[in-house]
């Protein structure tokens, strides 16, 4: 009675076959399936490779900081120290990939990623303690970001008088104005100015730091600014 291995073992050949049960043979493996896959036939390819693994690491780890954050396993501190750090490293890698992928959702939709809370990260641009607001300030506190509110309120309106429309020109202070309203604990969740502060940060965090807005966004964005601050100090006259 011929004898059956416990444990075959497969080799790395064609030319080598295994009896089973009656004396039957195992078609030849195809050369072409013992041959290493390479991704890439150049130096040129290899570093596009690397790049786009550096994107996708970056967005994985996101990922998993929101869902920290979001179960208390990284303080407000901690997780808003190292989202603005993966923010920023996410704009820089896709900067090596230019002409590759246009966006966050293009490249997750190429990969087949599940990254949802990444990708909506990425195009606000700020931590959700930025967004929402982290730690609560008392009373004694609000003058200071009242002040603060007024102040980019008025460095954005003079900005765009002036013309300087680029995203590098207006999204840290459009980010400062957005952390400083969440700060004032007595706005409420549903404020407007909050609203057009997160609409405007998304529209220039998709833009390169040297892109401008056209005449028609400067002009929307003025009078969403002045609208915004007209609802702000109403709100203080209460």
């Amino acid at each position: 009675t011929p004898h059956t291995p416990t444990h075959p073992r497969t080799t790395h050949t064609h030319t080598e076959t295994m009896a089973f049960g009656g004396g039957s043979q195992r078609d030849p493996i195809p050369d072409h399936l013992l041959t290493e896959a390479k991704l890439f036939e150049n130096s040129n390819d290899r570093e596009r490779y690397d790049n786009l693994a550096d994107v996708f690491a970056i967005v994985q780890t996101l990922e998993c900081l929101e869902g920290a954050y979001i179960k208390d396993a990284a303080s407000p501190r901690e997780y808003e120290m190292a989202c603005t750090h993966l923010i920023a490293q996410f704009k820089a890698a896709m900067n090596r990939v230019t002409g590759e992928l246009e966006n966050i959702d293009t490249f997750i939709t190429e990969y087949r990623m599940q990254c949802p809370a990444a990708a909506r990260r990425i195009k606000i641009g700020v931590p959700a303690t930025v967004e929402y607001g982290g730690k609560k300030n008392g009373n004694e506190n609000m003058a200071k970001y009242v002040s603060r509110v007024t102040s980019m309120f008025i460095t954005l309106m003079d900005g765009l008088e002036l013309n300087l429309r680029s995203a590098e020109n207006l999204q840290p202070n459009m980010r400062d104005l957005m952390a400083n309203l969440n700060a004032i604990v007595s706005l409420p969740p549903d404020f407007e100015a909050k609203a057009k502060c997160k609409h405007w940060l998304e529209i220039l965090n998709a833009m390169a730091a040297s892109d401008e807005l056209t005449d028609e966004q400067k002009r929307q964005l003025s009078l969403d600014l002045e609208n915004s601050r007209d609802e702000f100090d109403r709100f203080l006259e209460k």
